[in-house]
């Protein structure tokens, strides 16, 4: 190919420069001057500061704290759960339902259900319908997981930036 020697050259070119850059970071740390190397004990930054002004204070609140969250989430959670699985019942039965029960009656007044004679074709029809709605209803419970876990996600990361500023 017509690129594939550039190509070559390039990332020799790169291979080249990154080992002189390693070599010569490696040459800068032996010769350095021990008087201009500070400690990480001697770098002082914001936290320390407010760690200094602060003093320990704060201790005995943040572990009590700290226990009565370690309590009490969980019930907390369990609590929560329990309230937004009761919501979605109640959404379940006074949106979803109904509005299922008028596409088969829709369904019906055009002809589209299989005749009630055929005992076979109707079972066979209503176990798809049935497998179909429980595909859906799975998908929404995982897409709500789903978006569950990028909060925690987010949050996690979020606070943690939040730490380190």
């Amino acid at each position: 190919m017509v690129w594939e020697k550039t190509l070559a050259e390039s990332v020799q070119d790169v291979k080249d420069d990154f080992m002189m850059a390693v070599k010569k970071a490696i040459i800068d740390f032996v010769l350095q001057d021990p008087s201009f190397v500070r400690t990480s004990a001697e770098i002082d930054n914001a936290f320390k500061q407010e760690m200094k002004q602060t003093g320990t204070s704060f201790r005995a609140n943040f572990a009590s704290a700290k226990v009565k969250i370690a309590r009490n989430l969980h019930i907390e959670f369990k609590y929560m759960a329990n309230k937004h699985i009761e919501k979605c019942k109640a959404t379940f039965m006074d949106q979803y339902f109904y509005q299922v029960t008028d596409v088969f009656l829709q369904g019906n007044k055009k002809g589209k259900l299989p005749d009630p004679s055929k005992m076979r074709k109707v079972v066979s029809f209503y176990n798809a319908v049935a497998a179909i709605m429980t595909h859906h209803l799975q998908m929404l419970c995982m897409k709500s997981l789903y978006d569950y876990v990028k909060y925690i996600t987010d949050v996690k990361v979020s606070s943690s930036i939040a730490i380190l500023y």
